[in-house]
């Protein structure tokens, strides 16, 4: 059963951050779209991926939906077709993949809310962060090859992960839809969560960013798209191994790591504007692929252990997806692209310095 899974999770980020960096330059390259218009469609498909997984945490949160699994070709299906639709339909359709994304990711992720899926969480992390390496470097060389070829291969992926997800369709979901005993829901202290989710939105906001504007700006550096794949790709690659460091470790908070973590997201994003020469880049890249990998894992286990719905987890995780092209869009509209991301870095520290004074306040549990 999890085989099927670590595969269907691979493909999924796979084509999704493929077609991401290739529907940037695809918008930039042959459509002629401003900043704004592709910051727009980084809002429109987070958007609709973060307001799915609420309205699945509050209608049905933890349920056995089998119709899931055809979930990955029906966004194959959808990323295949931006190539011939023009911009605003490709903006409803990019509506239409947030959907299905945001039913796919929670509750693939309820299976691994059991005891036994808990072991195999850090593999899980792997695929899918494994799944986004590949795609993201694959981006540039599918495109510079033929710009069809990597919304072609996203249907392919989709076609394959629906397929391998159709094999288990008849194995219901971990033990997540009933009381967990082995885990307390009310055992994690407010101030806590409110942390590890500030982090994981913060840290995906500046992701959101990069991931759809990037593209523009590494072509007015002039950048190849193979190595605007790669620079993406290397963020990526390090969260990948930050995430092998942590398989198996629970939590990890010190009392500075949430200004530190703000720190470096803020340092990131700003040089990804402000630095002019490719090494500046790679290293933004670094700093935010590390620190971003104890976001995303501190988060998924609080959720999983502390038996809170998943789908808040990822709905955190899309609305940093939706609102970082949009703040970079705008200032890059107005400022230009180059002066948003440094914009942005400075939002995120102020945003930091502001939860650090007020979580003393931050006192109680959580229901």
């Amino acid at each position: 059963m999890f085989t099927s899974i670590y595969l269907s999770a691979f493909l999924m980020d796979f084509m999704n951050s493929c077609v991401s960096i290739a529907l940037a330059l695809f918008l930039a390259d042959m459509k002629g779209s401003s900043s704004m218009t592709i910051g727009l469609a980084g809002f429109v498909a987070g958007f609709s991926y973060t307001a799915t997984t609420f309205l699945k945490a509050r209608f049905f949160s933890g349920a056995n939906r089998s119709w899931f699994i055809y979930t990955p070709g029906i966004a194959g299906l959808i990323y295949f077709s931006f190539f011939f639709v023009p911009v605003p339909v490709i903006l409803v359709f990019l509506l239409l993949a947030g959907l299905f994304y945001g039913i796919y990711w929670p509750t693939v992720q309820y299976f691994f809310s059991g005891e036994e899926g808990m072991k195999r969480l850090g593999v899980f992390n792997l695929c899918w962060s494994g799944g986004i390496i590949c795609g993201s470097f694959m981006a540039g060389h599918l495109y510079a090859y033929d710009p069809l070829a990597p919304f072609a291969a996203a249907l392919a992926m989709g076609l394959a992960a629906m397929a391998g997800l159709y094999m288990i369709k008849e194995r219901p979901l971990s033990d997540s839809s009933s009381p967990a005993e082995s885990r307390d829901r009310g055992n994690a202290a407010l101030s806590e969560i409110g942390e590890v989710r500030i982090l994981s939105f913060l840290h995906m906001t500046s992701v959101g960013a990069i991931m759809f504007l990037f593209p523009k700006l590494g072509l007015e550096r002039g950048f190849s798209p193979q190595m605007i794949g790669i620079m993406f790709a290397t963020l990526l690659l390090f969260r990948f191994l930050t995430f092998v460091l942590l398989r198996g470790k629970g939590i990890i908070l010190r009392n500075h790591t949430f200004i530190i973590s703000c720190l470096l997201f803020s340092l990131g994003s700003f040089f990804t504007g402000k630095g002019s020469h490719p090494s500046i880049i790679f290293a933004s890249m670094i700093v935010i692929g590390v620190t971003g990998a104890f976001s995303y894992h501190n988060s998924l286990i609080l959720h999983l252990k502390h038996n809170l719905p998943t789908e808040i987890h990822e709905g955190i995780i899309g609305g940093g997806l939706f609102l970082g092209p949009l703040i970079a869009g705008f200032f890059g509209h107005i400022a230009g692209i180059q002066a948003a991301f440094q914009i942005l870095g400075l939002i995120i520290i102020v945003a930091g310095i502001f939860f650090s004074f007020a979580r003393p306040l931050i006192r109680g549990r959580i229901a």
